[in-house]
């Protein structure tokens, strides 16, 4: 293409290193050292990959084993899958142990945890590398072009790519990486048999010679896999394959319990509706008019045995009714339109909803009114203390002269009486 330099081939890396330079290494890596730079590379391939097209992007499904999802596992705290392949196969024997964490810092687990990462650590290097050399070849790019702006150059970008290739596939770092796995798996065939003969499944005499069998050929027993010379499809499948067992158990049970929340969460919403559309407030309206009533029957009795009923200025009286029906048929109104609201509720959780400005209103002004309402009735029992008698008795007198200008006092009174009653 114009203006680019003519193609060139970045070099590749180092040769893979051998089963025979592992075992005739004298030393290894500490474990801190190659976790530290396990961690480091896989954060900074995973940075690169984010911050640029070149390479495609980072896989965010959980479910896969790449890269970013082994990163993401052992900072959450995942446990490592373990490595008898009979049992990491089982499903039943997974979702044992499927909600169990890791409790330490991703720094303090032991090296056998980053067995997978190093696979895949591995395997996005060689891809890389593969894609940077078909660009180049290709004239898409030249080597001083920057991955990103800001960025490092792809010159520099595969220097720094062939240094880490060289710490981890060097015998030193292999023969730690080998020790460790090789010593997990013996670990856990060691509980294996233990589990087996407590379950009666072995007797006695098989459990010692399967537990001599293993430590005389712990030597021998399979460490971890020499990928360096697989290509990037090649350690992708192996992964997948893996972890296949593994991921679907834990998808089902990500699944199941997404399922129980959103079930809670509609629950909740149902019993706020049938919490708001209890008949509570409604009745305790209700109870409050029917002691206004009974404050009225107690003045009804006089010093003879005697019943008579006071009865409040007209006005009064108007009012009052009026107050209370208004105040009993607002509420019933506004009770209803709530109830009409919640038909169309969106079940969200809880913490998403908040009371309407509306019903704040109509709460303060229920208040108000119920107020009124007790008030009113503690002025008509402080009348009464204060001289009801002869009030009462002046009020029928004028009643009974004023009846019998226009023909019927007794059916006057008797009416007065059934009205009041009847409030």
């Amino acid at each position: 293409m114009p203006g680019y330099a003519p193609a060139a081939i970045l070099p590749p890396f180092s040769p893979v290193v051998t089963q025979e330079a592992i075992k005739s290494t004298p030393t290894q890596y500490p474990a801190e050292h190659v976790i530290q730079n396990l961690l480091s590379i896989a954060d900074y391939l995973i940075t690169i990959v984010n911050s640029t097209n070149l390479f495609g992007p980072n896989s965010d499904d959980a479910y896969v084993p790449s890269l970013k999802t082994l990163y993401d596992r052992l900072h959450a705290g995942r446990l490592a899958l373990t490595p008898l392949p009979d049992i990491a196969k089982d499903s039943s024997r997974l979702k044992q142990t499927v909600g169990a964490r890791w409790t330490g810092g991703v720094n303090e687990r032991p090296l056998e945890d980053f067995e997978d990462l190093y696979y895949a650590v591995l395997g996005r290097m060689q891809d890389i590398l593969h894609t940077l050399n078909v660009r180049l070849s290709s004239g898409f790019n030249n080597v001083n072009d920057a991955l990103f702006v800001g960025g490092p150059s792809i010159t520099d970008f595969a220097a720094s790519l062939a240094e880490y290739w060289d710490v981890f596939n060097s015998a030193e770092c292999a023969r730690a990486l080998n020790d460790a796995v090789r010593q997990a798996r013996v670990n856990r065939l060691f509980e294996e048999i233990h589990l087996a003969l407590e379950a009666n499944e072995i007797t006695q005499a098989d459990a010692d010679d399967f537990l001599a069998e293993l430590f005389q050929n712990k030597d021998e027993t399979d460490g971890m896999q020499l990928v360096g010379g697989w290509s990037p499809a090649m350690i992708g499948a192996y992964l997948d394959e893996k972890y296949r067992v593994l991921l679907h158990v834990e998808k089902e049970e990500d699944e199941r319990q997404a399922r129980e929340i959103r079930k809670r969460a509609r629950v909740k919403v149902k019993v706020r509706k049938e919490k708001r559309r209890s008949p509570t407030r409604r009745s305790s309206l209700e109870m409050m008019l029917e002691g206004a009533r009974d404050s009225f029957a107690r003045l009804r009795e006089d010093g003879d045995g005697g019943v008579e009923v006071f009865r409040p200025s007209p006005g009064k009286q108007v009012r009052l009714v009026q107050q209370v029906e208004d105040a009993i048929r607002e509420h019933a109104q506004q009770v209803d339109h709530d109830n009409n609201l919640e038909e169309n509720v969106d079940p969200r959780p809880a913490q998403q909803e908040r009371v309407p400005r509306g019903q704040l209103q109509h709460d303060i002004d229920w208040q108000l009114k119920s107020q009124r309402v007790s008030e009113y009735s503690s002025y008509l029992r402080g009348a009464a203390s204060r001289g009801a008698r002869s009030i009462i008795n002046g009020s029928v007198y004028s009643s009974s002269v004023r009846g019998s200008s226009i023909g019927g006092p007794v059916l006057g009174a008797a009416k007065l009486e059934t009205d009041m009653m009847e409030f």
